[in-house]
């Protein structure tokens, strides 16, 4: 039988005796693969970054590979910065769960530690909280760029407390990846549905 998105199977495991574990296990690996990490396993690295940590003078971020993968001594670029700007770093360690490693490859979480170029050095300590949640580390290659104004498709996820207009100046929450930024609205087209 193929397995229907609104089934829910249940299974009657004992981890004290093992009892069906043997067919919880089989079941687990018989899912589909949510994202396909092995694709972007040969890709620039793309590094995540959901927190900044300092511990005795050495700055430590934590976030997750999304592709390629990241090295001990890999030069990577940190950005942007609050006027779109990224600066060169090098990563000095790498620990995946409390573990030193050599690298690790997209899909995996970890913390990184970076030692800044001279360009980033003087950008820290002109602004010891330079470095925020939804930054990344990508690989110069990918010429990264930030920007200001894009194009988006907007959908509503809660209506339930009425009518919601989308206007010029209307101010959504945008969501991507662990940030979320209010956006103004600057250019409208609506589609029906």
């Amino acid at each position: 039988r193929t397995l229907q998105e609104n089934i829910i199977p249940i299974f009657l495991v004992s981890c004290k005796t093992g009892y069906k574990l043997d067919l919880f296990e089989t079941f687990l690996h018989l899912l589909p693969v949510q994202d396909s990490w092995s694709n972007k396993k040969i890709m620039s690295t793309e590094f995540y970054v959901h927190e900044k940590y300092e511990v005795n003078d050495n700055i430590i971020l934590g976030g997750t590979v999304i592709k390629g993968q990241i090295q001990v001594n890999q030069n990577l670029l940190l950005g942007p910065d609050e006027k779109g700007v990224f600066r060169q770093v090098e990563v000095q360690n790498i620990e995946c769960r409390k573990i030193k490693v050599k690298s690790a490859a997209c899909g995996q979480i970890c913390t990184v530690a970076i030692k800044p170029g001279v360009e980033a050095s003087q950008w820290f300590a002109q602004n010891s909280s330079a470095i925020r949640r939804g930054m990344v580390l990508t690989h110069k290659n990918l010429n990264p760029k930030a920007y200001y104004e894009f194009k988006a498709e907007i959908r509503l996820l809660d209506s339930s407390k009425g009518e919601t207009h989308l206007t010029k100046c209307y101010e959504p929450i945008i969501g991507s990846q662990t940030t979320r930024q209010v956006c103004v609205i600057v250019r409208l087209s609506l589609i029906h549905i």
